[in-house]
């Protein structure tokens, strides 16, 4: 048995994973304070390591967003977390096995690889919708990083006139749209009042015009960043997955629409992520 810990900037998630099995999972929100940050992710894994040591835990995987130092397990510079908190020397002082750290949105990327539809072919991409946007690339089963920080898509420009600046992010970089913060920035302009994108999704439910109008300009400004993505990375398939998924009937037909539009070859198959728990399953895979 393998811990998976999938952080992301509105909830942190643990899991302890036999093959690509969630067989228990824990679920806490994600504290803004360093400090508080840091003892959250020692507590949730703890709880899960002294339930199941007798099982012979081999080891930990955990995934965070980016950018990050894998080898230290220190998160640099995301905009959703506490900067330049230093997870690895904390965990590595209160577990005695194996700890691996990786990007989350490779660690979902690897999941769908090996488990799902990415399984039978050579070059997957992975998207995860959610507090950011994340993005993965793996080639025979193997996570790409580049020199260490590769695919961090979401802070690419693709709106170079934007005048508008959101906190801690690149003036018109994909995540000022495609993103909670996007999804919230929309509805602000277009009056409604809503506090996260489960709000927006609700009322595209009702048939709201505005919610359903802020959802196909995130599909739009999607499929302008999935177009970059298949002229830079030539990709066999696309997975998309996230909190904002659930969103996809919503979303899809401008993102195609985008796609078909501006993508000057085939554009590969798109899919909606079907792995459980794939962050969890994909960091564990780390290990294994």
């Amino acid at each position: 048995m393998i811990i998976g810990v999938d952080i992301g900037g509105s909830s942190i998630k643990a899991g302890v994973v036999r093959g690509k099995e969630v067989i228990k999972l824990e679920r806490i929100k994600t504290p803004k304070d360093r400090e508080e940050f840091i003892h959250a992710v020692i507590n949730i894994t703890n709880s899960l390591y002294q339930e199941y040591k007798n099982h012979s835990i081999k080891g930990i995987g955990i995934g965070c967003p980016g950018p990050l130092n894998t080898e230290h397990g220190v998160i640099l510079k995301s905009p959703n977390l506490p900067k330049f908190t230093e997870l690895g020397k904390a965990m590595r002082s209160n577990f005695g096995i194996p700890i691996i750290f990786e990007n989350d949105a490779n660690c979902f990327t690897l999941g769908e690889a090996v488990h799902c539809e990415g399984k039978d072919h050579a070059i997957v991409l992975g998207i995860t919708l959610g507090t950011g946007f994340g993005a993965g690339l793996t080639i025979n089963k193997t996570i790409y990083n580049g020199k260490g920080n590769a695919l961090e898509i979401g802070h690419t420009i693709i709106k170079y006139d934007e005048e508008e600046q959101l906190p801690n992010l690149v003036k018109g970089c994909v995540e000022q749209y495609v993103s909670t913060v996007g999804i919230l920035a929309a509805a602000k302009k277009w009056d409604l009042d809503v506090k996260e994108p489960l709000d927006v999704f609700q009322l595209a439910e009702l048939k709201n015009e505005k919610a359903l109008e802020i959802w196909k300009q995130f599909g739009y400004y999607l499929g302008i960043t999935l177009t970059n993505c298949i002229h830079a990375f030539d990709p066999d398939v696309m997975v998309i997955g996230g909190q904002m998924n659930q969103a996809w009937l919503y979303f899809e037909e401008a993102m195609y629409a985008a796609i078909e539009q501006h993508c000057i070859g085939t554009p590969p198959k798109i899919y909606r992520a079907s792995l459980k728990d794939g962050g969890i399953v994909g960091a564990s895979l780390l290990i294994r």
